[in-house]
């Protein structure tokens, strides 16, 4: 009987099938999500602000003075 010559070639075929159709897989999973944007705020159900720089809102209050103490608790 002869040898299959063919095995080898066939196994190479196949394993680079299957890592073009992983790459192939992955590149689509990227551009939906570039596509899709970014996730909504899980808290608010709202989307996203394109410009996370800029509110809206009232800015919060500023800090008081920090006293100079010793006692590390008091500091925090």
């Amino acid at each position: 009987m002869q040898p299959d010559t063919h095995r080898p070639r066939r196994r190479t075929f196949v394993l680079a099938f299957a890592a073009a159709l992983v790459l192939l897989l992955l590149i689509g999973v990227g551009v939906y999500g570039l596509v899709r944007g970014p996730a909504p705020h899980p808290a608010s159900g709202l989307p996203a602000s394109p410009d996370p720089g800029r509110h809206d809102a009232v800015p919060s209050p500023t800090p008081g003075p920090l006293l100079l103490t010793n006692n590390p608790e008091q500091f925090a």
